[in-house]
């Protein structure tokens, strides 16, 4: 993870509807990050990048109903993000 905040920080983060829950992909700023899937309580389920994880295979399929999340989940998933040390 980077000690420079704006090197960790979502570029965007989306929500969509996986497997009937409200879930978010945070995508990473940079190509050597991992993109991140969180679900309402911003555990993370899965994390994506080249081939991903392995977690959340059908995620691509299974995703609905994306939507831009506003700023108050991008501060909520940053806040995590940057506590857990993910980025």
């Amino acid at each position: 993870m980077s000690k420079n905040p704006s090197q960790s920080e979502p570029l965007e983060i989306r929500s969509y509807i996986y497997k009937g829950k409200t879930v978010y992909y945070s995508l990473s700023a940079c190509c050597d990050k991992y993109n991140i899937v969180f679900d309402n309580n911003c555990n993370v389920l899965g994390g994506f990048t080249g081939r991903g994880d392995g977690n959340m295979i059908e995620f691509k399929d299974a995703a609905k109903n994306e939507k831009l999340s506003g700023p108050k989940k991008v501060f909520e998933i940053f806040i995590v993000i940057v506590l857990t040390g993910l980025r």
